[in-house]
């Protein structure tokens, strides 16, 4: 998989959200699990060349250090995240996913965010 396109921060409920993209093709984000961070989660998902894949560090984790506004350290306000890093990096529909904890938010972007 080629080095990053673009790292760049999104802000989204007061946090500000670090997030990356590898590769070119279908947009895919995928999320970490508690206590995890970009670098734990990118052996996972390399190697799919045909993606475009964006990953972040979710609230307080990695590069994303703040909790953000009271009351939106939840799925909720993590499916908000999500949904403003894929703004942020113009992408209009993806597949998203994650592992643990990136799976319940991924999960919840979907109710939330069904377009």
């Amino acid at each position: 998989m080629g080095g990053s396109l673009n790292m760049p921060d999104v802000h989204s409920h007061g946090a500000t959200i670090y997030y990356e993209e590898h590769g070119s093709g279908r947009p895919f984000l995928f999320s970490h699990g508690l206590g995890g961070f970009i670098n734990q989660i990118l052996p996972l998902v390399q190697g799919f060349d045909a993606l475009r894949l964006i990953l972040y560090d979710n609230r307080t984790h990695g590069r994303s250090p703040e909790a953000g506004e009271a009351g939106t350290l939840n799925f909720d306000g993590m499916a908000d995240d999500a949904a403003a890093v894929l703004t942020h990096a113009g992408v209009r529909r993806a597949a998203v996913g994650g592992v643990s904890m990136g799976a319940a938010i991924a999960l919840n972007f979907g109710l939330r965010h069904p377009g």
